[in-house]
């Protein structure tokens, strides 16, 4: 009858090499195996993963503000503000078209006044 402890065994106990030594010149030198190159590289591939997400992450809620959404974003509150200042600016050219009348009636009473009013010489 096969165990399955003789086909399991063998692949627990093999032993990798994760780095090798090299003592030359005074100089210890670490050379890295593949199994440690690719660790680097994934783990520094997995930093800016998670940095690119997070900068995706915020670039979609910061624009979401920028899209109207019936009065809690921004560009719904700017929305409001322009028109506001739109109806001002509205109510003012209407107030400046009064006053200017107003101001043509008062000079034409003034006008009508000293029309009426002899004029006097002055001696010296």
């Amino acid at each position: 009858m096969l165990s399955i402890g003789r086909f399991v065994k063998p692949l627990f106990r093999r032993r990798f090499k994760s780095r090798r030594i090299l003592i030359s010149n005074n100089d210890i030198m670490i050379l890295m195996t593949p199994q440690d190159w690719a660790a680097l590289i994934l783990s520094i591939a997995s930093i800016f993963a998670i940095f690119a997400g997070g900068i995706k992450w915020l670039v979609k809620h910061y624009l979401n503000e920028l899209k109207p959404n019936s009065g809690s974003s921004l560009k719904d509150a700017v929305n409001r503000l322009e028109e506001r200042q739109n109806e001002a600016d509205v109510l003012r050219k209407d107030m400046n078209r009064k006053i200017d009348h107003m101001y043509d009636i008062l000079i034409d009473f003034i006008a009508t006044q000293n029309a009426k009013k002899p004029r006097t010489k002055i001696k010296d």
